[in-house]
């Protein structure tokens, strides 16, 4: 073998080390995104962007849509769709080449949720589509799970109940299946919801079933909210032992708020208990947990949970024949709904 054959060698395995090397570089960047993006976005960004361009540079394709879908989703988390789907477009074009499937799928997905949050239901629904035939052409059961629940409530915003609750239903069976206990959880959560106006039945049946995977799962997060949901459930149905039932729940969730020390969660735990006061006609005790409710609202609530909260304390003034109190807070409200309808105009 000549010195020159020798040497091409050298440099190619030398290459081909450098770029072994730098994909593990780039893959650690992707992973410290992922633990920063929640505490600390802005490095989440730096290390992301730091990973796309050193993607590019080795040409790597697989890492390349990697990338850009996750910036995508930081822009997406940032509330910047327009930059999110032209992330999420190119991360489509690499995903292609390498037949990416769960880039792919996830892309897709994506995309359906942000034209079904601009009211594009054809859109979002071709989208949507494109992406569970990804998921199930690459065998990736948890993105079809989120995808069917996605379709489901889909049509469920246009009123089709049929065609949503057979999305749902198909995701309880994918997530059953596979044993995805989140999606699950989430499948039962979203049948019980369906279900509380007309079967009350099948809604506790199904609040039970996500109550249960949640247990197994050590899934303070979702049992906070299906025992927020049982209680609201039980507060709104005159059957015998409704109340106590109610009130066990909320007293369940509020030995979780106690072990997360989540002031969001501690909101909610004072403004339902707030309204169990006010159903049981003791409007002192529903204005003492309602205005604990209102002193964590600044960072704790959203503007529509504010809405309901300054309309739930008018009324506990109502009742108690305070009209002056009463009317400050239906200002605050009426006030607050102007600024709402304002802001989410388009």
């Amino acid at each position: 073998m000549s010195l020159k054959s020798i040497i091409a060698i050298l440099l190619f395995l030398t290459a081909v080390m450098h770029a072994q090397t730098m994909s593990r570089r780039i893959e650690k960047d992707i992973d410290r995104y992922a633990s920063y993006l929640e505490t600390k976005p802005e490095l989440a960004f730096y290390y992301i962007n730091k990973a796309y361009r050193n993607s590019v540079d080795i040409g790597n394709d697989s890492l390349i849509a990697r990338s850009l879908c996750n910036l995508g989703y930081y822009y997406y988390s940032k509330g910047n769709q327009a930059q999110a789907k032209a992330h999420y477009f190119k991360a489509i074009t690499y995903g292609r080449s390498v037949r990416y499937g769960k880039i792919l799928s996830y892309s897709y997905n994506q995309l359906g949720i942000i034209a079904a949050q601009s009211d594009q239901f054809d859109k979002a629904l071709s989208w949507y589509l494109a992406s569970l035939k990804m998921a199930n052409l690459h065998h990736l059961p948890e993105i079809k799970s989120r995808i069917l629940l996605n379709l489901g409530n889909l049509y469920m915003i246009q009123a089709d109940t049929l065609k949503g609750i057979e999305y749902y239903q198909q995701n309880i069976a994918n997530a059953e299946h596979h044993k995805l206990n989140k999606e699950l959880a989430q499948g039962y959560i979203t049948m019980a919801l369906i279900y509380s106006a007309s079967d009350a039945e099948k809604t506790i049946k199904y609040y039970y079933d996500a109550l249960r995977i949640a247990r197994e799962a050590n899934d303070d997060a979702t049992a906070f909210i299906i025992h927020l949901n049982l209680s609201d459930f039980y507060l709104n149905r005159p059957m015998q032992g409704s109340m106590a039932k109610s009130l066990g729940h909320l007293r369940q969730a509020a030995e979780i708020q106690k072990r997360s020390n989540d002031e969001s969660q501690l909101f909610f735990v004072h403004f339902n208990l707030g309204g169990y006061y006010l159903t049981k006609k003791q409007y002192d005790l529903a204005l003492e947990y309602y205005e604990k409710a209102l002193a964590l609202s600044p960072t704790s609530s959203t503007s529509s949970q504010k809405l309901n909260l300054y309309k739930s304390i008018a009324a506990a003034y109502g009742y108690k024949n305070d009209y002056k109190n009463a009317y400050s807070y239906q200002e605050k409200y009426r006030n607050l709904m102007t600024v709402f309808l304002i802001s989410t105009r388009i």
